[in-house]
């Protein structure tokens, strides 16, 4: 059986051979023709004209404050917000994409960052994006519309080129202690377009993984509704053990590892790395449908080495 396989096996929500690492078992890209962020050195802009500043704690990029790409959101049209894709050549961006893919032995995964919640707050800045719902609720769903035909309109042309095996779709809909909003809130302005980027996926055979951040438990059910097939990061403030119980055959389980607590911790030890990987694997293994996915908020390689080395060793992988 190949990583391919046995990932896949887990992401179907059966029992694989032995516990995927999604960072071995996968090669992730991205489409190069749409920049969701500023990837580069210092500061720039994406392709929606936010601009980005590399924050110095953790390394990695952010909306620069005070520069608001969308001051007002009666004004979205005016802003020219989407760049045009009439000049794109979908064939040759996928071929430049592609190089060095092996879909027989890796599952190949597209990632699709910032949906429609955090691409709202890139553009506008979390507090407008939050009065914003209350204060112009038509203006929102207006922009929330045209964001979700942006996104479609860019996967009905990469998904038959590319040809994922799963789509990494992320979305954080919660902070450590609670969600963002209510689910009425939710339900109204974010579940329906959601549904129709999880549908376009399933349309062209791939698997919908949802990347969702914190404490956003109150939110797997709609997950599950939707056809979502699984969940990462599954973060630890999370029931993670009783959800896997509940939805066990409907929704796969990925990752499940304590970042702040142990990952990304000043001063974590080995011992306590080690120990992390075979927390997570003996609480959510059972009944399959679960793959490890380790990943850092700072890039750190040794960590990152010593991961991999307790999950191949834990998770009973192939010598």
């Amino acid at each position: 059986m190949t990583e391919r396989e046995n990932l896949l096996t887990a992401l179907g929500g059966g029992t694989p051979r032995w516990i995927p690492d999604f960072s071995v078992a996968t090669d992730m890209r991205v489409c190069s023709a749409v920049r969701d962020r500023y990837d580069g050195r210092g500061g720039g802009c994406d392709s929606y004209g936010v601009h980005w500043t590399t924050d110095e704690k953790t390394g990695q990029p952010t909306p620069t404050p005070g520069l608001k790409r969308l001051p007002d959101i009666t004004r979205w049209r005016e802003e020219s917000l989407f760049p045009d894709l009439s000049g794109v050549d979908w064939v040759a961006t996928a071929e430049q994409d592609l190089r060095g893919v092996d879909p027989t032995e890796r599952a190949f995964a597209l990632l699709q960052p910032f949906g429609l919640f955090e691409r709202l707050h890139c553009l506008m800045g979390f507090e407008d994006a939050f009065c914003n719902f209350h204060e112009q609720p038509e203006a929102m769903h207006e922009l929330i519309d045209a964001i979700v035909d942006f996104k479609v309109a860019v996967l009905e042309k990469v998904l038959p080129l590319y040809r994922p095996d799963v789509v990494e779709y992320m979305d954080d809909w919660g902070s450590e202690g609670a969600p963002f909003f209510s689910m009425d809130l939710f339900d109204e302005f974010l579940r329906p377009g959601t549904q129709r980027i999880v549908d376009v996926v399933h349309a062209h055979g791939a698997r919908f993984l949802m990347h969702c951040d914190g404490k956003v438990e109150a939110f797997v059910p709609a997950m599950v509704e939707m056809g979502v097939d699984a969940w990462n990061p599954c973060q630890v403030m999370n029931d993670v053990r009783g959800l896997k119980t509940r939805y066990q055959n409907r929704l796969a389980f990925f990752y499940g590892l304590d970042n702040q607590g142990v990952l990304d911790r000043e001063g974590v030890t080995e011992a306590e790395l080690r120990q992390e990987v075979r927390r997570a694997i003996d609480e959510l293994a059972p009944g399959g449908g679960f793959a490890i996915q380790p990943s850092f908020v700072r890039d750190d390689p040794w960590a990152m080495k010593i991961l991999n080395d307790e999950i191949r060793i834990h998770g009973g992988a192939p010598a």
